[in-house]
């Protein structure tokens, strides 16, 4: 039975369900529980009472995407409730898939919004199993889909980088296949899911420049045509701006690494939590190191070209919550990590798949705390 990646979907999905509901029944049955909305950030007033909002936090980016969701059109002026609009408008594809599949109706939004999420899920295990079974493994190592940790922050907290690590996957299979339309897909959905998802459309304009495929290369650049133009909507109805964002390469991670937070707390758990997050920092700059470094030995597949250019433009984002804890930068860096993983699994060069592991530690102490007090609820 193990050997069907549907199988392995329908198994993964149905634990994912299984654990988010037990989660949400034992702190209340308030499904908005997931989207981790603070008391100290206001809801829209139409949320007022009804949405879960944890006390005395400012709760986590999540929250901005339900709330667009509910309003993709900044129709009744959401954008004066999320934190900064023209970066999160323009991750625009869950949220906009929500918001169509509700059909204008801010009511289901909830329901449309996690089960995209839960779509994206399976749709991720079933391409992590075809992936595994091409490279020799049993379908059911399409579980460690469940693994990677930007996919345990987004069930965590309903975020979109989930579309992203999904995009990734499709990219490979299409390239694994030989599937064009999947791969030029791939490239058009990536970026609509994160910004930081234009690195998979320059890895590949990249490598079939050097392969001297100008086609496939020109086909590369016209995949982020809807991208562009998206940005240039958000734009115009928002405004620019994230200069804040910026600042010299690598120095964010650099000035994270060499300013550890020890909170200072007699408390054992806040101790753990900032070793595990020190240690998964680590993680995500061994795999900077390690993707400029197996390209610089002539490294020349076209996820070694994502890496690195994924790499060179993610050093440049130095704000200081980008590189702070585990949330954040699994999501932020992590891709080439789960890349040089994607390598080192076709490979057998497993400790290519290290970088990557270093994180799940920190995340999966914050399961176990979510977990706890779930299972506190229903004590």
């Amino acid at each position: 039975m193990w050997n069907s990646p549907v199988r392995a979907a329908v198994l993964g999905i149905a634990f994912v369900i299984l654990f988010q509901w037990f989660v949400v029944q034992g702190m209340g049955g308030n499904w908005t529980m997931w989207f981790y909305s603070g008391s100290k950030y206001p809801p829209p007033p139409d949320l007022v009472g009804t949405m879960y909002q944890f006390p005395n936090s400012l709760g986590f980016d999540g929250q901005f995407y339900f709330y667009i969701a509910r309003d993709f059109a900044n129709a009744r002026g959401t954008s004066a409730y999320v934190d900064f609009p023209p970066m999160r408008w323009m991750r625009a594809l869950i949220p906009g898939g929500a918001a169509a599949l509700a059909f204008g109706n801010p009511d289901r939004v909830i329901y449309s919004y996690i089960g995209i999420v839960w779509g994206l899920c399976a749709f991720g295990i079933w391409l992590t199993a075809r992936i595994c079974r091409d490279w020799g493994y049993p379908a059911f190592a399409g579980l460690s889909f469940l693994a990677i940790p930007a996919v345990l922050v987004s069930l965590d907290r309903m975020m979109t980088d989930i579309s992203l690590v999904v995009a990734l996957l499709l990219f490979v299979y299409g390239m694994q296949r030989e599937k064009p339309a999947w791969v030029y897909a791939a490239l058009v959905l990536a970026p609509l899911a994160r910004e930081t998802g234009l690195a998979l459309a320059g890895g590949w304009v990249l490598y079939q420049a050097w392969r001297r495929e100008w086609k496939a290369a020109l086909f590369g650049c016209l995949a982020t045509v809807p991208f562009l133009g998206w940005i240039a909507f958000v734009i115009a109805k928002f405004g620019s701006g994230g200069a804040f964002f910026l600042g010299s390469p690598f120095s964010g991670i650099v000035h994270r690494l060499l300013t550890p937070v020890i909170y200072d707390a007699p408390s054992a758990g806040l101790r753990l939590a900032a070793i595990t997050d020190y240690v998964g920092i680590l993680g995500v700059a061994a795999s900077f190191v390690l993707a400029i470094v197996l390209f610089a030995r002539g490294e020349r597949s076209v996820l070694m070209f994502c890496a690195i250019v994924y790499t060179l433009g993610i050093a440049c984002f130095v704000k200081e919550d980008m590189w702070g804890e585990a949330y954040s930068y699994v999501r932020t860096g992590g891709p080439v990590a789960l890349m040089l993983a994607l390598l080192g699994a076709e490979r057998r060069c497993w400790w290519l798949v290290v970088p990557m592991l270093l994180a799940l530690p920190r995340i999966l102490f914050q399961y176990g705390l979510v977990s706890w007090a779930a299972l506190r609820g229903w004590i």
